[in-house]
């Protein structure tokens, strides 16, 4: 069971319809001794319990570490359970220098989330409905202020930076069409089974921190000669108009964008494509690639069933990715199965074949490739030898390890 609220993390038997036969009698008798005893366990249980379950579900977690290029600062999550709101709050904690962990952000009524370095270290970017829904922003790792970076109508999703730092790339949703606005005017709100979903795609913005910093605190003119480009400031600060970026769509078409990474050449994006957004359209889903300036689009890998990309070698010339190949049936409950692709050759070579279950790629750097797996019922962090897709257990004294990350220009 998933539990989203606090309130909803109870235990829950759905009903049971059965046709009624001598055998199916035994199974009920066995199955309501068995709730007896289970209701009775819990009953015990929790008269037994040293913290209560209000307390339990209340505890705060951590996740989602990461550390930034220089090695020098780390990121985490903070979950915790308000009450009040009958939600869960999400908010980022920072670690600088083996110093003491502080609250980085604070954002009422919302969660922040996503969090990225800048490729320089220099600021941590996130994702905060702070009243104009979700939309990106940054926040010095010296602390202070955080800065709007997006003011886009829709709201934004998914996005990371490219290699270089001087654009974001992120999904959106499509807005509303004006046939669906007017069929809603015409015959109000109802939905067509199978095809009430709009389309997500890639938006790409220029970055320039100036422009960012300066954002609506100078006038813009009507005539061109009086503005200038909003990263120069070659001009007096009178003749500058300086507004946050305005964002450019980079794919289109009647699919859905699921995920994807940057080249290390920040030109060409690499995604995952498939029919529609809903659940069972990812078993579809193909890997394509996109030219930031041309907008020029390739499908790389499409296999009957499911291909998502995962992630690219630093020198350019290989990436990482999941399959089902033509698996149409077995692929609901096998282990899932990691490819490596070359974009020399347009070949794909499998590896970590051996590794029981549940393989994640969670890195490829110059250290190697990494990922974790479940081995029986512990989970480990992998090293995997892309030439001959063997992979070896990295030395750690834990027994579940979910999520690694490493700095790009140190060894940590």
């Amino acid at each position: 069971m998933n539990c989203y609220r606090p309130w909803s993390c109870f235990l829950v038997i759905p009903p049971l319809f059965l046709t009624f036969s001598y055998t199916t009698f035994l199974a009920m008798r066995s199955l309501f001794c068995f709730l007896l005893l289970l209701a009775g366990f819990f009953a015990t249980a929790q008269r037994g319990a040293s913290v209560s379950f209000e307390k339990w579900i209340s505890l705060k977690s951590a996740g989602g570490p990461l550390i930034s290029p220089d090695g020098r600062t780390i990121v985490y999550s903070i979950n915790s359970a308000d009450w009040a709101s009958n939600s869960y709050d999400s908010e980022i904690w920072m670690v600088r220098d083996g110093g003491e962990p502080f609250q980085l952000t604070r954002t009422a009524k919302g969660s922040s989330t996503a969090a990225r370095f800048t490729p320089d270290s220099r600021f941590v970017s996130f994702l905060a409905d702070r009243g104009d829904k979700t939309q990106l922003y940054i926040i010095s790792v010296a602390g202070g202020e955080a800065l709007q970076v997006t003011r886009d109508e829709d709201g934004i999703g998914s996005y990371e930076w490219s290699p270089d730092g001087r654009r974001i790339a992120y999904v959106k949703t499509d807005p509303e069409s004006k046939r669906d606005k007017t069929v809603k005017e015409r015959f109000g709100a109802f939905g067509v089974e199978g095809e009430e979903y709009r389309h997500s795609h890639l938006w790409m913005i220029d970055f320039h921190y100036d422009s960012v910093v300066m954002a609506g605190q100078l006038p813009c003119y009507g005539s061109k000669k009086d503005t200038v480009q909003a990263d120069s400031l070659k001009t007096s600060p009178a003749q500058a108009c300086f507004s946050l970026p305005v964002a450019k769509r980079i794919t289109s078409g009647d699919f859905t964008v699921s995920g994807f990474v940057w080249h290390p050449d920040s030109k060409r994006i690499f995604f995952n494509r498939q029919p529609s957004p809903l659940i069972l359209s990812g078993f579809r889903s193909d890997i394509a690639f996109v030219h930031t300036d041309t907008k020029e689009t390739k499908t790389l890998v499409s296999n009957p069933m499911s291909d998502n990309i995962a992630r690219i070698h630093p020198d350019g010339k290989a990436f990482v990715y999941s399959s089902s190949l033509a698996d149409s049936v077995s692929s609901f409950y096998r282990n899932n199965r990691l490819f490596i692709y070359n974009l020399e050759t347009g070949s794909s070579t499998e590896i970590a074949a051996a590794l029981d279950e549940n393989k994640n790629v969670v890195a490829w750097n110059r250290q190697g490739l990494f990922l974790t797996a479940f081995e029986k019922t512990s989970q480990k962090l992998y090293t995997v030898d892309t030439k001959t897709g063997a992979a070896k257990a990295v030395a750690l004294d834990l027994p579940l390890v979910g999520w690694a990350s490493f700095s790009q220009d140190t060894d940590k």
